[in-house]
Formats: structure tokens, C-alpha cells, sequence
């Protein structure tokens, strides 16, 4: 989104969906950005994405509308 919060992107194909890949991903990504001294950050979901569910486990939530999908946000601190 801007220097001080990012905008995160990720995919897991789907025949190693179920496999704790994205849940990995995501626990590495929060670790790196700490270390970078990122306070925040951000995805853009679309809401019927199962992968949503993934990003709310970690305390994503929505806070508006990007066309069709959600952003999302995560205090890192």
C-alpha cells in the first residue's frame, strides 16, 4: 500500500492446498516484516475466497472495498 505497510500476495497451487503451505507462508511473511520494522499490513481478498478464512485465523480483518475484493489489515505490534 505505501512504504510504511505493504500489500501482501501470495498463492499456493491447488493440488498442496490443505497442506499448512499457506498457514507457513503467512507465520514467515509476519516474522520478515517484524524484522523489516513493518508496524502493519495489508492484502486484498476476494470475500468468497476460501483464503479468507486463513487471513482471519492470523487477525486480518477487513477495513474496505478494492472494486470487488476486500482489504484487509494486520497490526504487527
Amino acid at each position: 500500500m505505501d512504504d510504511e505497510m505493504p500489500e501482501l500476495g501470495i498463492s499456493v497451487l491447488g493440488e498442496f492446498r490443505g497442506e499448512g503451505i499457506g498457514t507457513a507462508l503467512m507465520r514467515e511473511l509476519e516474522v520478515q516484516a517484524r524484522n523489516y520494522g513493518y508496524k502493519k499490513l495489508c492484502l486484498s481478498v476476494d470475500p468468497t475466497n476460501p483464503a479468507r478464512r486463513l487471513y482471519e485465523r492470523f487477525e486480518y480483518v477487513h477495513v474496505g472495498w478494492c472494486d470487488t475484493s476486500w482489504t484487509m489489515e494486520k497490526h504487527l505490534v
